[in-house]
């Protein structure tokens, strides 16, 4: 009887044999394994990577934030990390090959503070708009070079950005720190701030970002930058929001909220917003100060999920490995992205001091490469922005897996161990057959960082064996046909700012862009019934926005 293939469908596993026979039966073994594995014939082991795909991957990361030490590493308060060192420390942090982080995912920081706050770590953390229709262009110099220097070494970055707190002539307490809430009325001028930024950045210092938080933690109003919100007032701000970044060109731009301190905390949150506000939103950004065993999951919503902030703070986050597998297992049940907190931070040792920080820095010019750095940089080799996440499942105990694809086709898996059991000869399954794999780990030994071990050969069904000590964090690579790994562009270094250069962007009396080039005028312009060259867009609020070319 001859069956036709709507009918050989629905013979479940008999029909897969009878589909996969007629697509490969000319084909060699390892496109007729490869092709058992597409259509659910798979191979299991004490660790598998399955087909089912949980979506885009935005890769690993941290933020840029311009305090604690930030200062030290680009010059503003001296000069102890010179060309050299620096290059080392982005070297390491996100080159994305050898015993490299490769990380592919930076978090800025708009900036808050009014331009007469000139003390301290105010001076370079001044606002682009410290009064209404008052732009201020130049201040972010320290994150600008940051990124560029991290552009400059990896060819696709996940670039998001998020406010700690509006300007405070926007604030109900006239202040950018101590909470304060978003002014009725204002609900325009926020709106604008964010989409003069945006296109300020993408048109004038080809920073596109393509995320956006509308604000840090607004459960949250401590002493330092910060805004609080409840959930009815992002009902009040995101519709203004959206309306105004899809009027400005920037509907390519993801709008987030609420990024809350816990997970649990930003679902609570989420879940009490209005549905239209919901539905405005198209991503869920959340911080994650809560116990390592919470499992609060965001993804029932159905919208993008990033882990925007965490650090191993204390026993409540867990140590280093804990941390490290709660990154891995945010990814395995379809978490889009991971941020550690600081990228920099002022360190003298690898210990509690650093603990808010990737890479530790200091008065003397050491470089201090983290625990966490090493542990986090094996997870990004696998986890990079552009992968297409993959389910996994393993029978270990105390060991999470996620994996994803490259867009060429390669299999990528980390597996993260928390306990104290060592697991030896395990099989791998998931692999596509004679696959070469790079292998990278760190362990708990605090005098390896990132190792590069013996590569690993898969056997014609997609299988190998590997061991896995306590408290370490494994990556397998699959190789490309040329390097094994996501690419990189070749390098340029940036024209470093010639002398320390204020919050104003100011270094001998100059104004500097994002390549240390001289800065003149403001670009984008704001007009309310004047007129200026550019292209106009009218929101509905009869505001007019100009758009610069």
């Amino acid at each position: 009887m001859k069956h036709s293939r709507c009918h050989r469908q629905q013979f479940g596993l008999l029909g897969k044999l009878l589909l996969y026979v007629e697509a490969v039966m000319k084909r060699p073994l390892s496109a007729l394994l490869f092709s058992l594995v597409l259509y659910g014939v798979a191979f299991s082991g004490d660790i598998t990577i399955h087909s089912s795909q949980l979506g885009e991957c935005w890769g690993v990361g941290a933020s840029t934030s311009p305090a604690n030490g930030f200062e030290k590493f680009y010059g503003i308060s001296g000069d102890v990390y010179n060309n050299a060192k620096q290059d080392s420390i982005m070297d390491f942090l996100f080159l994305n090959s050898g015993s490299n982080c490769g990380f592919s995912n930076i978090r800025h920081q708009i900036l808050c503070y009014h331009t007469d706050s000139t003390a301290g770590k105010k001076r370079w953390q001044h606002t682009h708009e410290p009064d209404n229709d008052n732009w201020n262009w130049g201040a972010d110099s320290c994150q600008m070079w940051f990124i560029s220097e991290a552009k400059e070494r990896h060819e696709n970055l996940f670039l998001h950005t998020c406010p700690w707190s509006p300007p405070a002539w926007m604030k109900t307490n006239n202040s950018e720190e101590n909470g304060g809430y978003v002014r009725e009325g204002m609900e325009e001028e926020l709106a604008e701030y964010f989409v003069v930024f945006l296109n300020k950045y993408r048109n004038d210092y080809g920073l596109t970002f393509k995320a956006l938080s509308i604000q840090n933690e607004p459960n949250f109003g401590p002493g330092y930058q910060s805004c609080k919100y409840e959930p009815s007032d992002f009902d009040r701000v995101v519709p203004v929001i959206k309306a105004m970044m899809i009027d400005s060109g920037l509907s390519d731009v993801m709008l987030g909220a609420p990024n809350n301190g816990e997970t649990k905390e930003s679902y609570e949150m989420y879940s009490e917003m209005d549905s239209t506000t919901k539905d405005l939103l198209d991503w869920i950004p959340t911080n994650d100060y809560s116990y390592f065993v919470d499992s609060t999951d965001l993804t029932v919503f159905g919208k993008p999920v990033m882990m925007t902030e965490i650090q191993y703070k204390n026993s409540k986050m867990g140590t280093q490995d804990q941390v490290a597998a709660k990154f891995v297992k945010r990814f395995n049940r379809g978490e889009n992205g991971m941020n550690y907190w600081r990228y920099v931070k002022s360190a003298d040792s690898d210990d509690s001091s650093l603990r808010e920080g990737l890479i530790g820095v200091n008065g003397n010019g050491t470089i201090i490469i983290s625990k966490m750095c090493a542990y986090l940089g094996v997870l990004s080799r696998a986890m990079q922005n552009g992968n297409t996440l993959l389910s996994t499942t393993n029978d270990l105990a105390e060991v999470n897996t996620c994996a994803s694809m490259s867009p060429t086709g390669e299999m990528r898996l980390v597996v993260a161990g928390y306990g104290a059991s060592n697991y030896a000869n395990q099989t791998v399954a998931g692999f596509n057959p004679y696959d070469t794999i790079l292998v990278l780990r760190s362990t708990w030994d605090e005098n390896e960082k990132i190792a590069e071990l013996a590569e690993k050969i898969a056997d014609e069904d997609g299988t190998f064996t590997a061991d896995f000590p306590a408290h370490s964090i494994t990556a397998f690579m699959a190789k490309s046909s040329d390097s094994g790994s996501v690419g990189t562009i070749s390098r340029r270094q940036s024209v470093r700012f010639g002398s320390a250069v204020d919050a104003s962007g100011h270094g001998n009396s100059r104004l500097y862009d994002i390549r240390g080039r001289a800065l003149s005028g403001t670009g984008r312009t704001i007009v309310k019934g004047g007129k200026a060259s550019g292209v106009a867009v009218q929101p509905a609020s009869g505001k007019k926005i100009l758009t610069t070319k």
